[in-house]
């Protein structure tokens, strides 16, 4: 396992994101910690049992290695299937680079398409990593990024460029038709204001 720090806190890599033949592949960084699985043979160890070729201390020791050999298979199963469904719905930020190119996604929403719980989904991004197709690093925290975050993103390349991004009215078809996200036209507002007031904060 690789370790770095990013924004001042650890996280682990775990995988590198390939572009073969325009798909992404996973390239992990530790098979054996996360991919693959352990083949438990659960008819020969029911038949050993039966005829008593484990003693009743060697019967213990074997239902906690099974157990803990489930959890193991358990927690690569989800590692893979969540990277497999970030990559797959990040596709286009992935193959472009472009941070507006992120779709709004919550932890809950992963766990309704995997059918674990949001809790599960917690547990198997914290702390952890990608590098990207362009060598960069990025949390897998980065790929969960809810409309909000998004939309402020939009606005601030706009101000940043000194474009003429026009009323709160005009920004808010801008942002419905090129984000395709919808939005009130006073969240447009409210973002807009924080947005040019911490730039004013800024130069002051």
């Amino acid at each position: 396992m690789i370790e770095n720090k990013i924004s001042g806190v650890h996280y682990a890599k775990i995988a590198t994101i390939l572009k073969e033949n325009g798909e992404h592949t996973i390239n992990y960084s530790n098979f054996i910690l996360y991919r693959g699985k352990y083949v438990i043979d659960y008819e020969k160890i029911k038949q050993l049992k039966t005829q008593n070729y484990f003693a009743k201390t060697e019967i213990e020791e074997l239902g906690k290695l099974v157990q803990n050999l489930e959890l193991i298979n358990n927690r690569k199963q989800a590692i893979h299937r969540t990277l497999e469904s970030v990559i797959k719905y990040q596709s286009n930020y992935l193959k472009s680079g472009d941070s507006l190119d992120l779709k709004p996604l919550t932890q809950r929403e992963l766990s309704r398409r995997l059918d674990i719980s949001p809790s599960h989904v917690c547990r198997v991004i914290r702390y952890k990593s990608i590098e990207t197709p362009w060598h960069e690093e990025k949390p897998l925290r980065y790929f969960f990024p809810n409309k909000k975050t998004i939309i402020k993103k939009y606005i601030e390349e706009l101000l940043d460029r000194n474009k003429n991004i026009g009323s709160d009215r005009e920004l808010k078809m801008k942002i419905e038709e090129e984000l395709k996200l919808s939005i009130s036209r006073r969240s447009v507002t409210l973002y807009r204001n924080e947005l040019q007031n911490r730039g004013n904060t800024k130069n002051d």
